[in-house]
């Protein structure tokens, strides 16, 4: 096993869009996203995309604003 420290970023979704490109900078394709609505709920994105090995992309079927925490 390879131990190794995992960094986090978090960032609003705001205002309310179809997508977002979230620079996180974590340097690493091996990336966990979590998106939370307005109230806190976790949902799921139409789509999230690892972008590079620093980005992803969120998109929803609806305006959406919230938030999200990418691990990585």
């Amino acid at each position: 096993a390879v131990a190794t420290q995992v960094g986090k970023y978090a960032q609003a979704l705001t205002p309310a869009a179809l997508s977002f490109t979230v620079t996180h900078g974590l340097g690493t394709l091996q990336v966990i996203a979590q998106v939370y609505d307005a109230t806190g709920l976790q949902t799921a994105p139409l789509t999230l995309v690892v972008t590079d090995a620093n980005t992803v992309t969120v998109t929803f079927s609806a305006p959406f604003a919230g938030s999200i925490v990418v691990l990585g």
